[in-house]
């Protein structure tokens, strides 16, 4: 349970809530680092074949081999962790990609003093890319997951959501918000 303040015009209230969990997921291919992705847990081997089906990396079912969590010893989290083998056309392509990630440089735009607005979840990638942006203020729709709530706080940024034309919620950092 946390507790959030709930603005309804220009009034605040206190109260109980809680959030969706989040919780990183590492996808490796052919046991070796690829991507970390944040979800909900639950349908994770459908989620890893789907990821990289979205992200180009193979084309159909077709193109997997195995895709399984890991059970070994030096993965004691193993339930957080995939690991899929690709076959073919795939597979064959799968050491250029891995260095070609290792070279990629993720660009950014000061926006201090700006407010980022989206219209889904604030979930933790989107506070994180919020925080490295330098905005201080991540206003959703929808709920944040608990993962984002607990970032937002560390990094100082307010966390809004739940947010209509006659109220919001506030996750972290109230005081920047005037009413």
């Amino acid at each position: 349970m946390l507790r959030v303040l709930r603005v309804t015009g220009t009034n605040a209230v206190e109260q109980a809530d809680v959030a969706a969990v989040e919780e990183p997921l590492e996808i490796r291919l052919h046991d070796r680092p690829f991507a970390v992705i944040m979800r909900t847990p639950g349908a994770d081997r459908h989620l890893a074949a789907g990821f990289l089906l979205a992200e180009g990396l193979i084309g159909s079912a077709d193109d997997l081999g195995a895709v399984e969590h890991c059970r070994h010893p030096d993965h004691p989290d193993g339930h957080n962790v995939v690991s899929v083998f690709l076959l073919g056309e795939a597979a064959a392509t799968l050491p250029a990609l891995l260095e070609g990630r290792r070279n990629v440089l993720d660009g950014r735009l000061p926006l201090t003093g700006h407010t980022l607005a989206v219209s889904g979840r604030a979930s933790y990638e989107i506070v994180q890319k919020a925080w490295l942006a330098g905005i201080e203020i991540v206003c959703a729709v929808s709920a944040p997951s608990s993962l984002a709530i607990d970032l937002a706080e560390e990094a100082g940024i307010t966390l809004i959501g739940f947010a209509r034309a006659n109220g919001f919620n506030i996750y972290s950092k109230p005081a920047r918000v005037r009413m």
